[in-house]
């Protein structure tokens, strides 16, 4: 019987250490084989001056300070310590969280681990240099996202959170060691923030070209800040990888969850870097957030993707808690589940070569999982911010048609009464009244809007629909 992957705790995970390895291709070659390759090719640096291993680390490996070395980190015992329990398979469960879930709910070729580093696996069991680094250096934001914190933007530090900004934790030292160690470097990340704005990013841009490093580059970026010294850098230095952040197709929405975000920009700037990936052959993708505020637009950015022949990649939402889809009642995650699962049929008929089928189903795997893995003891995380934001009101937009026909309506109107509680139901149903009033002029979505009027309890008031 195969063995199963650990976890530091000593408890373990419903999947075979063969299991795993046998969705990851890339680790065929690999003389040196482990759970999670980060701790031998990776060194992630954020606002705070944290050092991790990878970007979706919960725990810090060292803290960066006047007299830190980054070298004598990398070379140190604790790094040391994650290689030997990575290459015994056993995962830190609090650090190594985010892909403990996604072990336990797909394929390993979906989890995070595998994505970001079998590819360039080092068979060097302690290696002098990393070969990835992963720069979030400071929090500047233009915008305040839903699922982001005072930590991650600036804005939201500055807007929602009243706190002083945070001083740069990184200093002259730091990039004097850059200096040695990005010729060393195969693959860089920046991250935010917005990583265009965030002027110790300009600074690694500048070694960069200093130093000549051939390093390839990846940036995740909201799309809504490519000013010209940013496109200059994307023209000159050796990106291969654009991600952009995008969580809504619908102007309205992708405002809401994307706090400050301009559509009209954000559309032509991604028209820029689809332009950019034709002339330089560079790739550009989309990373896609699925949370309460979006779950029900997510369709629509999967035939966004289509259209545009881009990669989508779910970034998997954890936190917070009034944000995340996996602390909803079971019943509601039911519901989501059930939409996924209609909407798959729907994307295959209209795309028979649907390019992005395995992400989706990939989406539709962690809501089953959260399903799966809950007890008769679970309870759904309460949190003391506004009711209205803390359950299952995620429905489109106002004024934006919900389905393609009034029998569509009337079928999810009876399936949101027979498969949510009577408070969720009346919420939903409230905010579907709402889109199909802006349709009431026709008279068959008017006839849409009575039905749910009644499903709901309110008075008869198709008139002034």
């Amino acid at each position: 019987m195969s063995t199963l992957i650990r976890l530091r705790s000593g408890a373990t995970l419903d999947r075979t250490i063969d299991d795993y390895d046998r969705s990851r291709p890339a680790i065929r070659r690999r003389r040196l084989r482990s759970v999670c390759y980060a701790p031998f090719l990776s060194m992630d640096f954020d606002a705070t001056g944290a050092i991790r291993l990878c970007n979706h680390s919960h725990s810090e490996v060292a803290q960066m300070g006047p007299a830190t070395s980054v070298i004598d980190v990398w070379r140190g015992a604790v790094y040391q310590r994650y290689r030997e329990e990575m290459r015994a398979y056993v995962l830190d469960e609090h650090n190594c969280k985010h892909c403990v879930r996604q072990c336990a709910a797909g394929p390993g070729s979906h989890v995070f681990a595998t994505e970001q580093f079998d590819g360039s696996a080092n068979d060097d069991p302690t290696p002098a240099y990393p070969k990835r680094l992963i720069f979030r250096l400071n929090s500047t934001c233009n915008l305040a996202c839903v699922m982001c914190d005072g930590l991650t933007s600036s804005r939201i530090r500055r807007e929602r959170d009243r706190h002083p900004l945070m001083p740069s934790a990184y200093g002259e030292r730091f990039f004097q060691e850059m200096e040695e160690i990005l010729p060393h470097v195969e693959h860089i990340e920046f991250y935010g923030g917005e990583p265009f704005l965030v002027k110790e990013h300009v600074r690694i841009f500048e070694i960069l070209a200093k130093v000549g490093a051939r390093c390839t580059i990846y940036v995740n970026t909201n799309a809504v800040s490519l000013h010209p010294r940013a496109k200059q850098y994307l023209e000159t230095l050796n990106f291969k990888t654009i991600a952009v952040s995008m969580d809504a197709v619908h102007p309205e929405l992708h405002a809401e969850v994307r706090g400050g975000l301009r559509s009209d920009l954000f559309y032509d700037n991604v028209d820029y870097l689809l332009s950019l990936r034709d002339r330089r052959g560079l790739a550009v993708m989309l990373n896609v957030t699925e949370h309460r505020k979006n779950w029900f637009e997510l369709p629509e950015v999967f035939r966004f993707a289509e259209r545009k022949g881009v990669y989508l990649h779910i970034n998997t939402c954890i936190h917070p808690h009034n944000v995340t889809l996996y602390t909803l009642p079971t019943a509601q995650c039911r519901y989501v589940l059930d939409y996924f699962e209609r909407q798959r049929g729907a994307l295959l008929d209209e795309y028979p070569r649907f390019s992005n089928l395995a992400n989706f189903d990939f989406l539709i795997s962690l809501v089953r999982a959260e399903i799966a893995s809950r007890g008769p003891d679970w309870r759904p995380v309460m949190t003391n911010l506004n009711v209205a934001t803390d359950g299952l009101l995620a429905a489109p937009r106002p004024g934006v048609r919900p389905f393609h026909t009034p029998d569509a309506v009337a079928g999810e109107v009876e399936r949101i009464r027979r498969m949510l509680d009577p408070d969720t139901a009346a919420r939903l149903l409230r905010d579907m009244l709402g889109r199909l009033r802006a349709l009431a002029h026709v008279d068959e979505w008017r006839a849409v809007a009575r039905t749910t009027e009644r499903a709901i309890g309110a008075r008869h008031q198709s008139a002034s629909a």
